[in-house]
């Protein structure tokens, strides 16, 4: 073999090489990489069982409540998923300590309040927990709604503090 062979040899065995160690550096890179798990579509979710739909729903919707006619009282609804149910846990601060004010939710949004959809436990000493016989879903379902606190049962048509539910 002479000397100019085995030159012309190795450019292509370096080239060879370079293009080895990028496609390997490729396959590598893409299985370093997260996947992104993506919502069913609508068929896809018209596919599956309910319950399954259901798991992939939100489990937890928080529901800033806004201080209404100079209450001074403002906290936070949470909307969880429990086995089917849905429990609404409020939380305020400045409320009284001893009057019960009675909190609801209602159809439309804090701007244009409707009628209740659903009752909820009466705020006490800044807190009140319901747990309601239906699926967060049903919710999510009939917006918009939004979560109001009245002054007491006295005067129920006074606004203490309000949130819309917006899922997350």
């Amino acid at each position: 073999m002479n000397i100019q062979t085995q030159k012309g040899l190795g450019l292509p065995i370096i080239l060879a090489i370079i293009a080895i160690v990028l496609v390997v550096g490729a396959v590598m890179f893409t299985r370093n990489q997260p996947v992104e798990e993506q919502a069913p579509t609508r068929e896809e979710a018209e596919v599956m069982g309910k319950e399954e739909h259901e798991a992939m729903m939100t489990e937890e919707i928080i529901v800033p409540l806004m201080a209404q006619n100079d209450s001074g009282e403002s906290g936070t609804a949470v909307i969880t998923k429990i086995d089917g149910q849905t429990k609404v846990a409020l939380s305020l601060t400045g409320a009284p300590a001893t009057t019960p004010q009675p909190a609801h939710i209602h159809v439309g949004s804090c701007a244009t309040l409707g009628g209740v959809d659903h009752a909820l436990a009466s705020v006490v000493n800044g807190s009140s927990e319901t747990v309601l016989d239906i699926p967060i879903t049903h919710i999510l379902e009939h917006l918009p709604l939004a979560i109001n606190v009245h002054k007491s049962v006295a005067q129920v048509g006074v606004y203490v503090a309000c949130g819309d539910i917006v899922p997350e």
